[in-house]
């Protein structure tokens, strides 16, 4: 009974809570957050079935870089001029695409655009963390930057006339690098790098769907036709000039544009800089940088179950489930989050929920419950419309204080109804049992006494 987790169906990578642990979340605590959160869905039997399942599978896994992170080549270099810094070079080269295509529905070309849209401004801000960079120093430098800029748009006054000079803020007006500052520009810039990722997750998203209509899914049927190849340079420079554009350290960015495999990343940190072991940022934001991932899912799995091919998540997402109602037999849908069944079908399923999970701990080591015992405890911690705990907290509704005084905290309890007068009927077994008072129950259930004749 004391086990904490269990693996699933003797697979390593799907783990339910059992035993104390888990009765705990369930009677005493009422959690809202369970520690091994699942759903388990039927499929429909619908055309080319197991195709179509391993494809929703595959889009309800979710993706971080270190999955398709081949190796990161970390080089450092003690630069001193024009100024005394530390330079980093950093290549990540990703693994091909057929070696994971079959477990995850990215693509080589999205991991580029994320890396340059989410992952470096997360890498940047953890590294910015931990050598704790004066913030003086980078105002410091920011002025630094902004007063060149300033100085040579006095120069260029001066030298040209007034019409040249109209002219020439006519094209600074149409330039964001020559008119903004480096923060706006950096503001600019995010903006669009949202705009893109939104881009760039609905063209997943049509691909998904077009995945689920097709019985073929090959990657020449998703790729866009070739565009011509001195706009690809152009594109190649575009993309390039903004990652060096919108972080403040970064030199030059290069990337594999024909095969997706690499890309690269050259920057330099002030010397004033706490050293940081930049190994272990990388580690730590590939493993956290999400590429592709369903809200609150983890990760999924098929398996069969009574000769039925099921769906069973690592996390729980109910109103996602809803977009596969022609795959997915919906009306047999199953969670073992008691607050999220309240919250999709209401109080009387989650009632059935509590009496099958805790059915469920309990026959893992060969112990039967009866039922009934079960069902009342799931009306007395579902009656008043909510999931309440078998707790002082869970009392807290009783109409009792001498019921409430009997099982914890009774100065609580007792201080609470003295300020607020409340009464109490005797009506419950606890509070009859404190006051000496025969329970409403079994024989004390009624007060009709059979008279006897006496025996002379």
């Amino acid at each position: 009974m004391t086990l904490n987790t269990f693996h699933f169906a003797g697979r390593g990578e799907m783990n339910v809570t059992l035993g104390i642990p888990r009765l705990r979340e369930i009677l005493m605590m009422a959690s809202k957050t369970i520690k091994t959160p699942s759903m388990e869905i039927p499929f429909l039997d619908v055309p080319n079935l197991e195709k179509k399942a391993e494809r929703l599978r595959k889009a309800l896994t979710r993706v971080v870089v270190a999955d398709v992170l081949e190796k990161i080549d970390v080089t450092s270099i003690l630069d001193v001029s024009p100024v005394r810094q530390q330079k980093y070079i950093l290549r990540f080269q990703f693994l091909p695409h057929h070696f994971y295509k079959v477990d995850y529905a990215v693509k080589p070309k999205y991991i580029l655009k994320h890396m340059t849209k989410k992952y470096f401004n997360q890498m940047f801000a953890v590294i910015k963390r931990l050598a704790k960079a004066n913030s003086s120093l980078v105002s410091m430098e920011d002025e630094k930057k902004t007063s060149r800029f300033r100085s040579n748009k006095e120069d260029d006054d001066d030298d040209e006339d007034g019409a040249n000079a109209s002219k020439t803020a006519v094209d600074m007006d149409s330039s964001d690098e020559e008119v903004e500052d480096p923060e706006d520009a950096k503001s600019s810039y995010k903006q669009q790098q949202m705009h893109d990722g939104q881009e760039a997750q609905d063209e997943e998203d049509r691909e998904l769907e077009k995945d689920f209509s097709d019985d073929e899914n090959t990657e020449e049927n998703t790729e866009k036709p070739d565009a011509d190849k001195q706009d690809e340079d152009d594109q190649v420079e575009a993309t390039q000039s903004a990652v060096v554009d919108s972080y403040q350290y970064v030199q030059n960015y290069t990337y594999d544009a024909k095969g997706h495999l690499w890309c690269e990343l050259v920057f330099a940190l002030p010397l004033l800089f706490k050293k940081i072991d930049l190994t272990a940022v990388l580690k730590e934001t590939a493993a956290r940088s999400v590429l592709w991932e369903t809200p609150n899912i983890k990760r999924a799995i098929t398996y069969m179950k009574e000769d039925k091919l099921t769906l069973r998540t690592d996390g729980i997402n109910i109103v996602e489930m809803f977009q596969y109602n022609e795959l997915l037999d919906l009306n047999r849908l199953y969670s073992n989050d008691i607050h999220k069944v309240a919250e999709n079908y209401g109080i009387e399923a989650a009632a059935k929920v509590i009496v099958k999970e805790v059915q469920d701990v309990f026959k893992v080591y060969g112990i039967a419950v009866d039922p009934r015992h079960l069902l009342l405890i799931a009306d007395y911690m579902t009656f008043n419309g909510t999931f309440e705990p078998l707790s002082r907290k869970g009392m807290e509704s009783s109409a009792s204080p001498l019921q409430q005084m009997s099982f914890e905290s009774s100065l609580t309890f007792l201080k609470n109804a003295t300020l607020k007068g409340r009464q109490d009927q005797l009506q419950n077994p606890s509070s009859c049992l404190m006051v000496g008072k025969p329970c409403n129950t079994g024989t004390g259930a009624f007060t009709l006494l059979q008279k006897f004749p006496l025996l002379k």
